[in-house]
């Protein structure tokens, strides 16, 4: 089997800077569906409208290619941004960064190069060639790679794909840390990664929104070692790798980094407003798994008429999505209604507070079936509330600490769905979890209303 890397990147049509990049190994069988993916990730960036792409395909010498195993992940959730970037010098510091403080502030001058900053440990010297350009680690993907079949996915999976360059990183010669913060204007997660700490992922290192984002890789030279450098440069630039053992999700924030409680609604927020405020939400990503999804206007209606919906949901309707827990996805062949154009349901759970009550909700969004060529797109689909939520005495792998009542009255209503989902759960037994909830007690933060 012939195996090709492929790599991607793309400037910016108003001022030609760097917009975006990427990159995947391939087999010849779907070499052409890769390219095809890589390219309309590009056209459809969030960052901007692509005025140049640049796509590059070569061979590899399978009997270069280097296995690793893929660094073991944990996820810190901190209050805010100031202390997230508090957790990550406390990070570089344990890795014997002395001047990792320095550090943060001269991480600014790394935003939105093409490559990373190559930087001495000790000293902060700059030691790329090319600072403008930055190095730029390449010929890398997860194992075992697609064979024969579409990328259908344009969209990024922030997730998978920074495990993938941590973990080649961080075996370099000489490289004893990494930092990242993405630049993707919707993902506020970053990390820090080595193999000494694996890849630790502090959320939020930055407001949502903000643009700027750039990668930081600590060298030190091994006193053995006569031209480390060049090596590390080599291998970073050069050597192919495959990453194996990558999770599917990330995991839940560590017990210690409890989510940040986010107050929403207005009481007397009216429809219109509702709408205002919905169609500003535009396309989002979930913090959990990556994937994104387009919130259509036309979703609006629906919604907003649906049996005990509360319109002040709307108001943090988009923070909801970006921290809810994917449930399961279901074939629309299994669905209630079935929908020739739709491929799939993709279902995710969340909390908010309403009038001080936890009330559960439940997102659904919808997958459009494609040609085999073009990117999924996921559609918001609908979200419904579950003002009661009991626990069933006659499944014995319940665990009521995570159903714990949430009620509004007789006149509440109670999601099927939610409910025969959460009847399944045991966080204590991983085999049967979807998505495990995120506290040391295994109850999920709720996202709070700011009405008394």
């Amino acid at each position: 089997m012939s195996l090709f890397s492929i790599r991607m990147r793309a400037s910016a049509q108003a001022d030609g800077a760097h917009l975006c990049g990427a990159e995947c190994i391939a087999d010849a069988a779907a070499l052409t569906e890769r390219c095809q993916s890589l390219v309309e990730r590009a056209l459809m960036h969030e960052r901007g409208k692509a005025g140049k792409i640049t796509l590059t395909v070569e061979p590899l010498n399978k009997a270069e290619i280097i296995h690793l195993n893929a660094l073991p992940v944990t996820t810190r959730r901190l209050p805010s941004v100031e202390a997230a970037w508090e957790q990550a010098i406390e990070l570089l510091q344990s890795l014997g960064i002395a001047r990792a403080r320095e550090a943060a502030v001269f991480f600014s001058t790394a935003y939105n190069m093409r490559g990373a900053m190559l930087v001495d440990a000790d000293t902060l010297e700059r030691l790329e060639s090319d600072k403008s350009r930055g190095i730029r680690v390449t010929r890398m993907d997860a194992a075992p790679i697609l064979q024969a079949k579409p990328a259908k996915t344009a969209f990024k999976n922030h997730f998978r794909e920074a495990l993938v360059l941590a973990t080649k990183a961080a075996n370099a010669p000489g490289i004893i840390a990494e930092l990242c913060v993405s630049d993707d204007p919707n993902y506020q997660t970053g990390y820090i990664a080595s193999k000494k700490i694996g890849y630790v992922r502090l959320t939020p290192l930055k407001e949502r929104g903000d643009t700027r984002g750039g990668r930081i890789l600590f060298f030190r030279q091994a006193p053995e070692a006569d031209d480390c450098i060049s090596a590390c440069i080599d291998y970073l630039q050069r050597q192919p790798v495959l990453v194996c053992g990558i999770p599917d999700n990330p995991p839940a924030p560590d017990a210690g980094h409890k989510w940040q409680a986010i107050q929403a609604g207005n009481f007397g927020i009216t429809e219109q407003e509702c709408f205002e405020i919905y169609k500003k939400i535009g396309i989002i990503a979930n913090k959990h798994t990556g994937e994104k999804a387009v919130f259509v206007k036309s979703a609006f209606n629906k919604i907003i008429h649906h049996k005990g919906f509360d319109k002040r949901i709307i108001a943090v309707l988009d923070q909801l999505f970006i921290n809810a827990w994917k449930m399961y996805d279901e074939p629309v062949n299994t669905a209630h209604k079935i929908h020739t154009n739709f491929s799939k349901y993709s279902h995710y759970a969340a909390k908010v507070l309403l009038d001080e009550k936890e009330v559960y909700t439940r997102i659904t969004l919808q997958t459009l079936k494609t040609k085999p060529w073009k990117q999924e797109i996921n559609e918001f689909h609908s979200v419904h509330l579950s003002y009661e939520v009991k626990s069933d005495a006659r499944r014995p792998r319940v665990n009521s600490s995570i159903i714990s009542l949430a009620t509004w009255g007789v006149e509440g209503t109670t999601d099927v769905k939610l409910q025969n989902w959460l009847n399944s759960v045991n966080p204590f037994i991983n085999d049967n979890i979807h998505s495990q909830p995120p506290d040391a007690g295994h109850k999920w933060q709720a996202l709070k209303d700011a009405l008394a």
